[in-house]
């Protein structure tokens, strides 16, 4: 008998193996499928939840190409904050409808907080040049890489009509028409080779 098993035993531990091997392909695919299950049924639930506009919070934000900040759309907010109980009732699936024509995509909806975000593509600056741009409420100088990732090489672009240097902050500027949006959304005339020339050229243009 033990000569039989030793004989064998090479059929014997490759038998085994593929039983294991069977076993446990079946147990992952079953796993795998409960858990898809679960996250195609979450996500029927939320798209047809009910907003509720008492305590509702909903965000209207607008993301240019060239900044890396999320901005709000303060008239797009106002409006929708004096409107808000005729939303009441509306599912996600509704609200997305709605706010698509505005070219709003639902980013967030997570305990009756509702975030909209609207992508703004402008000026394409090539890759490894340098321009102005604004940074939380300042104006700084961005670099593109070669990567196309955006990265803030100068975050100081110094007041002239101040004494101590104070950096270049957008209620500096917003008395200067649509300086402002053009620096968000990016012009030919905002790019350079370095970021000396794009700090010289900012401070001209804002302080003048």
């Amino acid at each position: 008998m033990l000569e039989k098993i030793k004989k064998y035993k090479n059929q014997i531990a490759i038998s085994i193996g593929v039983l294991l091997i069977l076993f446990i392909s079946s147990y992952t695919i079953s796993r795998y499928n409960f858990k898809d299950k679960d996250v195609n049924t979450l996500t029927k639930e939320t798209a047809s939840q009910n907003i509720k506009s008492e305590g509702a919070e909903i965000k209207f934000l607008i993301k240019y190409s060239n900044c890396n900040d999320f901005i709000e759309d303060e008239k797009m907010n106002k409006i929708v904050e004096k409107d808000k109980d005729k939303l009441k009732g509306l599912t996600q699936k509704e609200l997305e409808e709605i706010y698509k024509e505005y070219n709003y995509k639902l980013s967030k909806c997570i305990d009756n907080k509702i975030e909209f975000v609207k992508d703004i593509e402008g000026y394409q600056y090539g890759n490894g040049k340098f321009f102005i741009g604004i940074s939380g409420e300042k104006v700084v100088i961005y670099n593109r890489n070669q990567e196309g990732n955006l990265i803030i090489a100068e975050s100081v672009v110094p007041n002239g009509r101040s004494e101590d240097q104070r950096p270049i902050k957008l209620n500096n500027i917003k008395d200067k028409g649509n300086l402002t949006e053009t620096l968000y959304e990016g012009k030919k005339e905002y790019q350079f080779d370095t970021k000396e020339e794009a700090l010289e050229y900012a401070k001209a243009l804002c302080n003048s």
